[in-house]
């Protein structure tokens, strides 16, 4: 996003995800009104097969609300390429550092 090529189509983006460990889950859960709130964080690392399984996975999953910003469909081809081409050259490629985070509680 930072990349010359794309940086203006990103000037006042906002990333659309909320990140919360267990204790913040837990708060935002309790204050909702939830009750024996129980939350973890649980390392849930994938590797994607190759760079078409990659592409199609950030293009449509992580990258889906990014793309929106690019006004056309080469920019956004050209956008996720790059993306790809930066993480196979990751060891080990095409790897996906993610994190489940487990949510139990009873509504009041």
């Amino acid at each position: 996003m930072t990349v010359a090529r794309f940086a203006p189509y990103f000037v006042g983006f906002r990333e659309p995800w909320l990140y919360q460990g267990a204790e913040g889950a837990a708060a935002t859960l309790s204050h909702a009104g939830f009750i024996k709130v129980e939350t973890s964080v649980e390392a849930a690392t994938t590797v994607l097969q190759d760079a078409n399984d990659y592409r199609e996975f950030v293009r449509n999953i992580i990258f889906h609300r990014h793309l929106e910003n690019l006004p056309s469909e080469e920019l956004r081809a050209e956008f996720i390429d790059k993306l790809t081409d930066l993480a196979m050259k990751d060891d080990p490629p095409f790897e996906l550092d993610y994190w489940r985070l487990n949510l139990r509680g009873r509504s009041t």
